[in-house]
């Protein structure tokens, strides 16, 4: 997993969670923040707390990451 990879799907998705990035590039949480705090310290990407609105309680609300693409 490279950063621009990252760069692309986010680009692509305009906004995506830390768990569907994890899964989708099989990385762990720790290394997509990481690569994720790249950009960041680059202005491209906002990252936010919150809920991903489904109900099956499977995090606690506010305990999802999100990440927000800049153009």
């Amino acid at each position: 997993m490279r950063p621009s990879d990252l760069r692309s799907y986010l680009q692509q998705r305009g906004q995506v969670s830390l768990i569907d990035l994890s899964a989708r590039f099989d990385a762990s949480p720790e290394l997509v923040q990481e690569v994720m705090t790249y950009w960041q310290r680059k202005g491209k990407v906002i990252a936010r707390q919150g809920s991903c609105g489904s109900s099956c309680k499977g995090c606690a609300a506010g305990q999802v990451t999100f990440y927000d693409w800049q153009e």
